[in-house]
C-alpha cells in the first residue's frame, strides 16, 4: 500500500536528514522531523505553484526518497521511554481507534477536498471557516494517506496515534532532560493520561441545583481524558510532537528548532504563537530569528486568504467570552478548575519542579494566563499547553503527597475522582458515536450535494 510507503519514507527521510545535518539518527525524531520537511514541500507547492495535488505529493516524496540512503547506518541513537511509550499507544488505541471523534466536521472535508484536488479546501471553508484555507498540515497529511490507499477515517486514525505517540515519546524525553527519568516519565503520563473533572462538576450543579456548567456547549461538557479528548486529536497530536522536537533541537541545532517552532503555524496555532517566548527564555536568539522565517509564509497565506475576502473568527476578552457562552461569575471561576482536573491541583504541591525545566514554566504561565485575559472557541488548546508545561509539577506533586499519610490519602481520592471521570466516559461513550455517526452522515450528504 502507497500510504505504507509514505510513512516509511517520513522515518527514513527525517532520519536522513538528521544525519546530513551532524546528528545521530533516532527513530521517532526523525519520523516528526521526515513529516514537517514533506508538509512543508507539499505546501510549498500547493500554495505557491500550478502543480496538482499528485505532483506535489510526489515533490515532498521524492525529498525523503532522495535522503533515505543517508539513513542506512549502524550508528542510531535508541534512547528514550520505549516500553512505555509503547504501552500508553496500546492503551489509546484501543479506546481510541474505535472512538469516532467529535472534531472531525471540517477535517474529513478538507482531506477529501485535498484528495480531489480542491485547494483551498471549500468544504471545511463551509463548515468552519478558517480564513479562507485550511492551515493544518494533519489534513494535508491524511489526505496524502487517502492518496496512497488508506480509508478517511483510517488515515485519521494513524495520524492521532502514531504522532500521539511520538508527542509522548519526546515529551517524556525533554522532560527527562531537564528534571531526571523518573519525573519526565511521570509526567508524560500525567499530561497524556490525568482526566478532567467536567462531568463530577457537571453532576454536583445538578444536586445543588446550580447548574455550574450548565452553559457550556454539549461536546464540550462530556468526559475526556486528555489523550482522548484533544492530545489525540490529529492536529494536536502533529502538533505537540513537532513542538516537543523543536524544543529538544534548542539544545543541539537552535536553528532548526526554530524552523520547526515557526512551522507550527500550519499546525497548531497557539504552540507556534507562544514558541518565539520558549527561544527567548533560554536565550536562542538565532532559534527565535529563524522562527520568523516559515512565520512569515504563514502570513503570506493569511493575507492572501484575507484579500479574497474571507475572514476567520475573531479574538475575544476571556471572561467576555464565556459570558457569551452562558456562564455566570460562578461557572467562570470553576471552569478552569473543571476543565483541568487533578493535574492543576497535584501542580500546587510540586511547583518546585517547574524551576528546573524552564519550557514547563513558560507553558505553564501562558497556559493559564492566555484564556483568563482571551476567549476562542479553541481555549482548550491553551489549557492543554499549560497542562504540556505543569506535567512535571504534577508528578512531584503525586511523589510528595505519597510520602505522607494525609497526602497519600488526598492523592486517592483526587485519583479516585479522575477514575469515575473515565467511567463517566464510556457511559458517554454509545451516545457520543450516535452523535458523531450522524454528523459523519450529515457530511456525507454534504459531499455528494457539492
Amino acid at each position: 500500500m502507497l500510504g505504507l510507503l509514505l510513512l516509511a519514507l517520513l522515518l527514513g527521510g527525517g532520519a536522513g536528514l538528521m544525519r546530513v545535518l551532524g546528528l545521530k539518527p533516532a527513530p521517532v525524531e526523525g519520523f516528526v522531523l521526515g513529516a514537517n520537511l514533506y508538509l512543508a514541500l507539499l505546501h510549498l507547492a500547493r500554495y505557491f505553484t500550478p502543480l496538482p495535488t499528485w505532483a506535489s505529493v510526489l515533490l515532498g516524496s521524492a525529498a525523503l526518497v532522495a535522503l533515505a540512503p543517508f539513513s542506512l547506518t549502524k550508528d542510531w541513537d535508541l534512547e528514550g521511554p520505549w516500553l512505555w511509550t509503547g504501552l500508553a499507544a496500546v492503551a489509546v488505541g484501543a479506546v481510541a481507534l474505535p472512538y469516532p471523534g467529535f472534531d472531525q466536521t471540517h477535517h474529513f472535508p478538507a482531506a477529501l477536498d485535498f484528495v480531489r484536488g480542491v485547494h483551498p479546501s471549500r468544504l471545511a471553508g463551509l463548515l468552519r471557516p478558517v480564513a479562507g484555507f485550511y492551515h493544518y498540515w494533519a489534513d494535508a497529511l491524511a489526505g496524502s494517506l487517502v492518496l496512497g490507499g488508506f480509508p478517511v477515517a483510517r488515515a485519521f486514525d494513524a495520524v492521532s496515534l502514531l504522532f500521539g505517540a511520538a508527542a509522548f515519546f519526546l515529551t517524556a524525553k525533554l522532560l527527562a532532560r531537564r528534571v531526571g527519568e523518573r519525573l519526565g516519565l511521570l509526567g508524560a503520563l500525567a499530561f497524556f493520561f490525568l482526566p478532567n473533572y467536567l462531568a463530577l462538576f457537571r453532576g454536583l450543579g445538578k444536586l445543588l441545583g446550580v447548574g455550574l456548567l450548565a452553559g457550556l456547549p454539549a461536546w464540550r461538557v462530556a468526559p475526556e481524558p486528555y489523550m482522548l479528548f484533544y492530545s489525540l486529536q490529529p492536529p494536536m497530536a502533529l502538533g505537540f510532537a513537532s513542538f516537543a522536537l523543536s524544543l529538544l533541537l534548542l539544545d543541539s541545532r537552535p536553528w532548526l528548532g526554530g524552523l520547526l517552532g515557526g512551522g507550527l503555524g500550519f499546525q497548531e496555532a497557539p504552540l507556534w504563537a507562544s514558541w518565539p517566548l520558549f527561544a527567548a527564555f533560554r536565550r536562542k536568539w538565532l532559534a527565535a530569528a529563524l522562527w520568523l522565517v516559515p512565520s512569515l509564509a504563514l502570513g503570506t497565506l493569511w493575507a492572501v486568504a484575507h484579500y479574497r475576502g474571507t475572514e476567520g473568527q475573531g479574538v475575544l476578552w476571556g471572561p467576555l467570552f464565556l459570558r457569551g457562552m452562558g456562564l455566570e461569575p460562578l461557572q467562570i471561576a470553576l471552569f478552569p478548575l473543571a476543565y483541568l482536573g487533578p493535574g492543576l491541583l497535584l501542580a500546587l504541591f510540586g511547583l518546585g519542579a517547574l524551576k528546573r525545566s524552564p519550557e514547563s514554566l513558560v507553558a505553564f504561565l501562558l497556559g493559564l494566563g492566555v484564556p483568563l485575559a482571551f476567549g476562542s472557541y479553541d481555549f482548550v488548546k491553551f489549557y492543554l499547553l499549560a497542562a504540556w508545561g505543569w506535567a512535571p509539577a504534577a508528578a512531584q506533586g503525586g511523589l510528595w503527597l505519597w510520602r505522607r499519610g494525609w497526602g497519600r490519602a488526598l492523592l486517592l481520592v483526587l485519583l479516585g475522582l479522575a477514575a469515575l471521570e473515565l467511567g463517566a466516559f464510556y457511559y458517554f461513550y454509545a451516545a457520543r458515536s450516535l452523535m458523531n455517526s450522524t454528523a459523519f452522515l450529515s457530511i456525507s450528504v454534504l459531499l455528494k450535494t457539492t
